[in-house]
């Protein structure tokens, strides 16, 4: 799956050839023939390191985007697990829209809303018993967008994840696994996007 994000994301930036979307300083403006219409794609390495795959496409406008995003197989560090509980795995998927409110070429503050799905598993690290729970969360944040060559921008960013429906309690074994209300979480985004 992490040859498939690969290629995904270089096939779209070699879109940016003939598009021959006109510059300013490192952001991207729209020509004489543009639709208006920007696409990107989006790679975050957290999911990486925690040993699983991301990938985001985008679709927006001037001040705002719909960013559709879909991460597997990370396992969360066990020391942000609950004592007593192992491999909490994660598979993501997620729909937010991005809102630039200070300019309209994405390179600057922006904040987020959506709605994430997070399919989990965990393990009771005393009788290695694994229960398997979904969960439905309201996903709120921000971040920043720097330009850093042409057409490509790396973002560092922080939200936190309410949880809104799904399973709260969760038998693994002979322990009950207590799914928090919220969820903090923060990265570095390298993204791409031309206008169309």
């Amino acid at each position: 799956m992490n040859r498939r994000i690969a290629a995904l994301f270089a096939v779209l930036a070699l879109l940016t050839i003939p598009c021959q979307a006109q510059e300013s300083e490192g952001a991207i403006t729209k020509n004489d023939k543009s639709t208006g219409i920007r696409i990107g794609a989006e790679l975050d390495p957290l999911p990486y390191a925690l040993g699983g795959y991301f990938g985001a496409v985008t679709i927006g406008g001037e001040h705002f985007r719909l960013r559709v995003l879909g991460a597997g197989g990370a396992t969360k560090p066990d020391f942000i697990v609950p004592e007593g509980f192992t491999k909490n795995t994660l598979d993501t998927y997620a729909a937010v829209v991005d809102i630039f409110p200070f300019t309209s070429d994405y390179s600057s503050w922006w904040g987020y809303a959506g709605i994430v799905r997070w399919n989990s598993t965990i393990q009771n690290s005393s009788d290695h018993a694994v229960s398997a729970f979904s969960n439905t969360l309201l996903s709120i944040g921000g971040g920043y967008s720097y330009f850093f060559y042409k057409h490509f921008y790396v973002s560092p960013w922080a939200g936190i994840h309410t949880r809104i429906g799904g399973e709260t309690d969760v038998v693994v074994g002979n322990k009950t696994y207590h799914v928090p209300l919220f969820s903090p979480e923060a990265s570095v985004k390298v993204g791409w996007y031309v206008t169309m």
